[in-house]
């Protein structure tokens, strides 16, 4: 664990955007593995040497990366895909993502600020919000930002063929989309249509409050129809952009009865299980960015294993609401995501009952 991990060289922290390490390797460390970090026989990281190595914020990361009790070998795993492994859709995710956290950012953040807040005041789903922020700060990965980023070298609009594909060319300005905006008066306005850029046309839809929600879904779906067309992939017809939109806007307004109808139809109530078997349930919640509902829930089910051993449980069930985490220990497979390590080391404490399954139960 560890034995093959350079610590100063190699991306082993679990942070996607700065996985190495970035503290000063100090004058005269000899400490060049991961596993010199780890104590060796409680299985623990050696926190007085993280605390004199590392900058805080790295040793306190380092110290909340959960080590198994079993000994695995270190293995290379993708951190853009929840199951840890490469697909080319998801290197194309990442190249989009590395493109926006380089963007420059404009510097007057409080002029910003008024129309931040009027943003993420709409009343439509935060992935629009954050397509609608991206844009105003001129973060979407457009052939203008890839050609400034040298991942592509032509910056012509694929629709229009005449002019470069900047945020507010792809969004309002393209020739192409003159149909969608000749059908809606209210943003066919003047000073719209002047506007040089897409904040300051965001900015007049708010100030003149032309329906900003619907103008918001609007340019989510023609940013999704762009990079539809580009991919080859089916995309919306534009004469159907605005109708989807105000679908969308409804079911967002409308309350959802059917789906909690569906999850009460399917709900299963507990059941105890007949001696000698025990049933471990357990659960847990997170507020960090950085962790997913797995792997939280992963942790809490290798604690719950560690506790049923402490406390001398033969026969057990484990039982959990994760489909994800239920398949992953059902099928006792190779597990390459993030919490690959703790599933296997789970699997590997269950040698140690007399018998042992896990089961799934809906919320």
């Amino acid at each position: 664990m560890g034995n093959s991990i350079r610590m100063w060289e190699d991306n082993w922290l679990p942070v996607k955007n700065k996985p190495r390490v970035l503290s000063p390797k100090p004058d005269g460390n000899d400490t060049i593995w991961v596993c010199d970090l780890i104590d060796p026989m409680n299985r623990t990281w050696k926190e007085d040497m993280l605390d004199r190595i590392f900058y805080d914020f790295e040793a306190t990361t380092i110290k909340n990366m959960p080590l198994c009790s079993s000994i695995q070998e270190d293995v290379l795993f993708w951190p853009f895909n929840p199951d840890g492994e490469y697909s080319v859709k998801s290197g194309f995710r990442f190249l989009q993502e590395a493109n926006t956290l380089q963007q420059p950012r404009p510097s007057d953040t409080e002029a910003m600020k008024p129309l931040w807040e009027k943003m993420w005041g709409l009343e439509v789903t935060n992935k629009v919000k954050n397509l609608i922020w991206r844009a105003c700060t001129n973060s979407l990965p457009t052939k203008v930002n890839l050609v400034h980023r040298k991942i592509i070298s032509d910056s012509l609009c694929d629709l229009c063929k005449l002019h470069q594909e900047d945020t507010h060319h792809a969004l309002y300005c393209c020739p192409m989309l003159k149909p969608l905006w000749s059908q809606t008066p209210i943003w066919n306005h003047e000073a719209l249509k002047g506007s040089r850029t897409f904040t300051d046309a965001m900015d007049f839809v708010f100030a003149s409050n032309k329906e900003p929600e619907l103008f918001s879904l609007v340019i989510w779906n023609l940013w999704n129809r762009r990079n539809n067309l580009r991919l080859g992939k089916a995309a919306l017809p534009l004469d159907k952009i605005i109708e989807h939109a105000r679908v969308r806007q409804l079911e967002a307004l409308a309350p959802s009865a059917t789906p909690s109808l569906h999850r009460s139809q399917q709900q299963m109530g507990w059941s105890p299980l007949e001696a000698p078997l025990y049933k471990i349930n357990y659960d847990a919640a997170t507020f960090a960015e950085d962790a997913t509902v797995i792997e939280v829930q992963t942790l809490v089910a290798h604690r719950a294993i560690e506790l049923a051993l402490e406390i001398g449980l033969d026969n057990i069930v484990l039982e959990d609401d994760n489909e994800p985490l239920f398949k992953a220990l059902k099928s006792r497979g190779t597990r390459l995501a993030q919490h690959g390590h703790l599933i296997k080391d789970i699997l590997f404490l269950s040698s140690y009952f007399s018998a042992f399954n896990v089961s799934f139960v809906r919320r």
